[in-house]
């Protein structure tokens, strides 16, 4: 079992998480133990989602009261559908979802920054917060374009391979990942 810790942004305090770090049993599971790295908070993609979502959050928190359940809610819910998309994908544990939800990501960022940008132009947003946002996002969608480049690529070399079991396929999808997270870092 392995512990996750998520400070909240609007307070001085930490809650701690469990979280399960066996891989699931029954159905298509991956093999007898998930490879080191696959542990979806130790993937730096979705950790930079997740803190973006929180910043996100508290931001639009502030906006004006009328805008909170439209633009505030509008804005939240993409940041929150982004890491959530790429959760989804790396939790199936299969190479062509995760590939997929890896451009659901992609469109979920931009739909994020479309919302960013209405709210800068409304003047909800200030424009330093704004284009830190702004860069932060970017450079998710850089990191996001070349996974799914990579795996693409992996994909098509891979329809020729017929021996790999489920779990061997699902490492080498783990291998892929970070090493193109290791040029981003």
């Amino acid at each position: 079992m392995k512990r996750l810790t998520i400070r909240k942004t609007d307070e001085d305090e930490e809650q701690a998480v469990a979280v399960e770090v066996s891989p699931a049993q029954g159905g298509s599971a991956p093999g007898p133990a998930a490879p080191q790295g696959a542990v979806l908070d130790q993937v730096p993609i979705y950790e930079e989602l997740f803190r973006l979502l929180l910043t996100v959050h508290e931001r639009s928190m502030h906006f004006p009261n009328h805008e909170l359940t439209e633009l505030g809610a509008d804005l939240r819910r993409a940041a929150n559908a982004a890491a959530a998309a790429f959760a989804e994908g790396w939790g199936s544990r299969d190479a062509r979802r995760y590939d997929d939800a890896i451009r659901a990501c992609m469109g979920k960022v931009q739909e994020t920054l479309h919302h960013l940008s209405v709210a800068r132009r409304k003047g909800y947003l200030d424009e330093g917060h704004y284009q830190v946002l702004q860069q932060k996002y970017d450079e998710c969608l850089s990191v996001l374009d070349a996974l799914n480049q990579s795996l693409a690529r992996w994909l098509y070399e891979g329809a020729k391979r017929t021996e790999e079991t489920p779990g061997q396929a699902w490492q080498e999808v783990v291998n892929v990942t970070m090493n193109v997270l290791r040029v981003f870092a």
